[in-house]
């Protein structure tokens, strides 16, 4: 995955634009909401199976301190 940077870069020269758009905190707070929320997902459906993928338990204990990082960036 390219840095967050690199991505912004590319947006920007694809949108034509000079300054790079206010205030993207709220984008990246969503994309952690958004992460939280699939690892969530993924877990559940885990915990369910016969033989859960013990990497998949690990994904799932990574959704509060993803979701908290999304929060962080809110309150910043």
């Amino acid at each position: 995955m390219p840095a967050g940077e690199t991505l912004l870069e590319e947006f920007m020269r694809e949108a034509a634009m000079t300054d790079p758009p206010p205030e993207l905190e709220w984008f990246v707070a969503l994309a952690y909401y958004k992460l939280g929320a699939t690892l969530s997902v993924l877990a559940k459906r885990n915990r369910r199976q016969v033989e859960p993928d013990p990497s998949l338990e690990l994904a799932g204990q990574t959704v509060p301190p993803t979701l908290e990082r999304g929060l962080q960036l809110l309150r910043d």
